[in-house]
């Protein structure tokens, strides 16, 4: 071999060996968890791809990837609120269907979510409200303990949707279906109705 061959061996023998550096991913799909895939094809931990993965109340820039406080979107808030896009704020909302819009116990009255009497505190006394407005106070778990709650007269009949999660039942001993003798009252849950959060101010 010729002196000017060896030395052209010498210098491309480098360029051979090197090997063209790995590519980690692609995009997104092939990191994993929270994380992107950089232009340099290399994965980078992220707080959030989607508001998803943010605490309510909170949205993701999904420029930045970062959760900032305030809303984007209805689904950044709790139940029953929405978003005020203009101030970024969750706000009260009004409510259309108890079973979307409201917490378990609540009914939806001209746009508000309310439990009204609903596993209210109450005594057995023919002046205490609940019996004044028709209700039936009964001895009932709270989740902490028992005591005596609240359980309002309900219309079989109606249409309209009752508090949510509760179902409207005859309460009498009453084997045959008489109307007459029938106590009907909502009945659910009064320990779940309790733990909700009260409908925001």
């Amino acid at each position: 071999m010729t002196a000017r061959a060896a030395l052209w061996v010498l210098l491309i023998a480098p360029l051979a060996c090197t090997k063209a550096p790995e590519v980690e991913c692609v995009d997104a799909g092939d990191c994993d968890g929270l994380a992107v895939c950089t232009e340099a094809g290399t994965c980078r931990t992220v707080d959030c791809l989607t508001s998803d993965d943010c605490s309510l109340g909170s949205h993701c820039n999904v420029e930045a990837n970062t959760c900032f406080s305030g809303c984007a979107e209805n689904t950044d808030c709790t139940v029953g609120q929405v978003c005020d896009t203009v101030t970024t704020q969750c706000v009260q909302g009004a409510c259309e269907d108890p079973v979307t819009d409201c917490y378990p116990g609540q009914s939806c009255t001209e746009g508000v979510c309310d439990r009204g009497l609903l596993c209210d505190t109450c005594t057995t006394a023919s002046t205490d409200p609940c019996a004044v407005a028709g209700g039936t106070c009964r001895f009932m778990y709270t989740g902490s303990n028992y005591s005596y709650l609240c359980l309002p007269a309900c219309d079989p009949t109606s249409t309209e949707p009752g508090p949510r999660d509760f179902v409207c039942e005859d309460f009498a001993n009453n084997p045959n279906n008489d109307p007459e003798l029938a106590i009907w009252r909502w009945w659910g849950d009064c320990a779940r109705a309790l733990d909700a959060p009260e409908p925001a101010e």
